[in-house]
């Protein structure tokens, strides 16, 4: 499928996810209180491969569904819910074909989390907080941490011969 992102004007994007189907893309939006000031709440734009026109979703009346950062929304691989942080809570809400949502979210950690991300069988969530990687029950419960044994220790410079370096820039138009 080929998809062609245009914000609406002010709108910052954040990062994209895919439908099950893959053909739709929802991203996090700034949408702004007025046309006069930046101030607004994060929800999600979608964008279907069969039209042109992004629309978009309400996943939390009156509160920001992410911060087009590090925090969602991210579609869950079965397509049936979406997670996003929101006040230092993870959230999940059930949503339709359309990415709609179809009920309330409903908070699934509060440990400071970020990065959410989802399990193959759509039943977990795992994400990161300032004491390490944790993973969750989509419906919420106790995180479990995910230990991490990673060591590092100075080592001898490489050798240049099998050292490559690769530099690369864009230019905007």
């Amino acid at each position: 499928h080929r998809f062609a992102l245009f914000p609406p004007a002010r709108n910052e994007l954040g990062r994209p996810t895919w439908s099950a189907d893959s053909n739709t893309i929802a991203v996090g939006a700034l949408f702004p209180y007025s046309n006069r000031y930046r101030e607004g709440l994060n929800q999600i734009l979608l964008y279907r491969s069969n039209s042109s026109d992004p629309f978009s979703s309400l996943l939390y009346a009156d509160h920001s569904a992410g911060t087009r950062q590090d925090t969602g929304p991210v579609w869950s691989p079965d397509g049936f819910r979406m997670a996003f942080v929101s006040e230092g809570t993870l959230w999940v809400v059930p949503v339709g074909d359309d990415g709609g949502a179809t009920g309330p979210p409903q908070p699934v950690a509060n440990d400071q989390p970020e990065s959410p991300g989802w399990e193959a069988d759509s039943k977990h969530l795992v994400y990161q907080t300032p004491k390490g990687l944790r993973r969750v029950i989509a419906e919420g419960g106790l995180p479990d941490l995910i230990p991490l044994a990673l060591t590092w220790r100075n080592g001898a410079r490489p050798n240049a011969s099998w050292c490559t370096r690769a530099h690369s820039s864009m230019a905007w138009p």
